[in-house]
């Protein structure tokens, strides 16, 4: 099974998902996790990305879920193709990106859930890598969701809570993964 926690930057994803591989792996679950790759980026994120940038991000997060495909086990992703095209399509001033939102939109298909964060009206925490900036994280949240209507793309809202453990519950019990 593959599942994807999507949405802006700083709304707990990546607590969710530790929160939920710890879980499963307590039920003797065999669980594989692609990370945020925009961490290990290879120029500036944020506001000041370049246009390669984000293509390298996009390019590793398909290779990274493949890679981790081909075993059997549940694999946990740190955003998607669509989420990471968001911050794409911000930069691509100029630029005609509509072949790799095709992709993009194509390779959404290959995740079994797809679970949607919520920007809740709490400061981001400067973690000194993720912007902080609310007008920024506003805007990625904004392309996100108009990404998912435009391409009629199935996905869940996840409780607007930092209670991960309430958020965990409710993402085994859409997947069936509670037993």
């Amino acid at each position: 099974m593959k599942i994807a926690i999507i949405g802006t930057h700083s709304t707990g994803k990546t607590s969710i998902i530790r929160q939920l591989s710890l879980g499963l792996q307590e039920k003797g679950k065999r669980v594989f996790v692609v990370s945020e790759l925009s961490r290990l980026a290879p120029g500036e994120i944020n506001e000041g990305a370049k246009i390669e940038t984000q293509l390298w991000i996009q390019q590793k997060q398909k290779e990274e879920e493949l890679k981790y495909a081909l075993y059997n086990g549940h694999v946990l992703c740190d955003r998607s193709t669509i989420d990471n095209f968001a911050y794409l399509q911000r930069i691509a001033k100029g630029f005609d990106v509509s072949e790799i939102e095709k992709e993009a939109v194509r390779h959404m298909q290959t995740y079994d859930f797809v679970f949607k964060t919520k920007k809740l009206s709490l400061a981001a925490v400067d973690d000194g890598i993720r912007s902080v900036d609310d007008f920024f994280r506003d805007d990625i949240e904004r392309r996100i969701e108009l990404l998912l209507k435009k391409h009629d793309i199935p996905f869940y809202h996840l409780p607007e809570t930092l209670e991960y453990k309430k958020i965990v519950r409710y993402i085994e019990e859409v997947t069936g993964l509670r037993q």
